[in-house]
């Protein structure tokens, strides 16, 4: 009766060891598959990031492309008196219509009569060269000028350039992602990779883009100003 018991004992300690094992092994899995979802998570919120920063280097590089193709412009507009009777201007009665616009002092006046109140000193300059540049194509005759040489001198390949690199920077995938310009904004599709972590065989080789999207600031002045294409692959 005793040797009966003993065998009873060993056998009952035997499956409470394989009851202990594969409880521990389905907790191993649920935790790793708590881990995986949480690790999607994070991947969004990355994705999310990505998209972000490229759409505000995008919109970053286009007002660098306003300033480069104006920065030392002087434009003349008007009509000049070159028509004039020689009886006038030895008379000294003709006076030429002919007027001149300085884009270096047009920013630094806008400068000095525009108040930094509670704006960055990024966000100060934006908007002083927004007022520089829309102030010039609402004026008569200059206004056709100004258009159409920052029509002909902004280089759109430089800000979809900016919006790959700022993808690449944060750990982001240039396959599917794409740059469209829409409702005055830069906006992008980005995504970062996610990848699982297995355990036993569960959860392997689990590897998926996980797309968001963000869009810059609205800028006025791409309406005006942007001949490119609405969307570009990165």
């Amino acid at each position: 009766m005793i040797q009966d018991l003993k065998k009873r004992l060993v056998k009952e300690d035997g499956n409470t060891m394989l009851f202990v094992m594969g409880a521990l092994g389905l907790l191993m899995i649920l935790f790793v598959f708590v881990f995986n979802m949480g690790a999607a998570f994070v991947t969004k919120e990355q994705s999310a990031s990505t998209a972000r920063q490229a759409s505000l280097a995008a919109t970053s590089a286009f007002y660098d492309e306003l300033r480069h193709a104006l920065s030392g412009e002087e434009i003349k507009y008007g009509e000049s008196d070159e028509n004039d009777s020689v009886d006038e201007e030895d008379s000294g009665e003709g006076e030429s219509s002919e007027e001149t616009w300085n884009f270096d002092e047009e920013l630094q006046k806008a400068r000095e009569s525009t108040p930094i109140g509670s704006l960055s000193p990024n966000e100060w300059e934006i908007e002083i060269l927004e007022r520089v540049i829309t102030a010039a194509l609402h004026t008569p005759l200059l206004g056709e000028i100004v258009e159409e040489h920052l029509k002909s001198n902004i280089s759109h390949q430089n800000v979809v350039e900016a919006a790959r690199t700022a993808v690449v920077a944060n750990g982001g995938e240039l396959d599917g992602a794409v740059l469209k310009i829409d409702e005055n904004r830069f906006k992008v599709n980005a995504a970062n990779e996610f990848q699982s972590t297995s355990y036993d065989g569960f959860f392997e080789g689990i590897k998926q883009k996980l797309y968001r999207g963000s869009a810059g600031p609205r800028v006025n002045l791409i309406e005006d100003l942007w001949t490119g294409h609405s969307s570009y692959d990165l």
